[in-house]
């Protein structure tokens, strides 16, 4: 199918989301569990990794510019369509939340572009759906399934999953458990869609894209980054003051 890719995506992305926030914005964090460990407690809250787990928004799309089989690609997104669902029961039968364990968006100094993007990143994401990370199960996904296609590209989004994976802990968006499940479920589900893929003798080039688009998708992360996010923060928007009857301490 000539748009099979693009219909894939768009798959996805309907799921991601709308799921995604339809579970988490109608969760009681009060009634959800906790799972914050002396590793967790040891590790200090450090904005500064918002540049790293920043690169998970665009980790989905990843694919798109590493598979170019269409065989190879279809088995990939229902690897994230089988991570995402089973996510979605744990978010359901066992909710975690980091409320009380990441700051708390008034406390946070935003004058720093890392800070402003912390308030800003825990002003969008409700403190639940923690266990499994989704975070860490899609960029292990995306990662997995580039070593598949290019042994070289995998090995820089490699890279760039323990960056991502690392960040979460540091952000205090994840427990250590959560980091764990999520690349679990990303291994399992890959065992169980992915490893089974046979190339039939095609050759490397029909399996995997140019090696150049893969700076196209470091391109989209940058544009992301600083195309949006660094525009909106020139410009003061800070949407958490509409949710806080006062203004954030420390802001600009």
């Amino acid at each position: 199918m000539r748009h099979e890719k693009a219909i894939w995506s768009v798959v996805l992305w309907c799921v991601v989301f709308p799921g995604y926030y339809a579970i988490g914005l109608h969760q009681d964090p009060s009634h959800a569990h906790r799972l914050a460990s002396r590793i967790d407690h040891a590790i200090p809250f450090n904005p500064l990794w918002m540049w790293a787990y920043a690169g998970v928004y665009t980790a989905l799309l990843l694919p798109l510019f590493v598979v170019r089989c269409n065989r190879l690609f279809r088995r990939v997104a229902l690897a994230y369509l089988g991570a995402l669902l089973v996510s979605y029961v744990c978010y359901l039968v066992y909710p975690v939340t980091t409320e009380g364990f990441r700051p708390a968006v008034e406390t946070i100094d935003t004058r720093e572009f890392w800070c402003w993007g912390a308030a800003l990143n825990f002003t969008l994401d409700p403190p639940m759906n923690c266990f499994p990370s989704l975070h860490v199960a899609t960029i292990t996904l995306a990662t997995l399934a580039a070593l598949r296609a290019d042994r070289v590209i995998g090995v820089v989004a490699l890279v760039i999953a323990i960056l991502i994976t690392v960040s979460t802990l540091f952000v205090k968006q994840h427990y250590l458990a959560d980091v764990v499940a999520g690349a679990a479920l990303a291994f399992a589900s890959y065992a169980i869609f992915i490893r089974g893929y046979d190339p039939m003798g095609q050759k490397p080039e029909e399996i995997r894209r140019p090696r150049w688009a893969f700076l196209l998708y470091l391109g989209l992360y940058l544009f992301a980054l600083f195309g949006i996010l660094w525009p909106l923060y020139m410009k003061d928007v800070k949407p958490w003051i509409k949710a806080e009857a006062v203004a954030p301490v420390g802001s600009r």
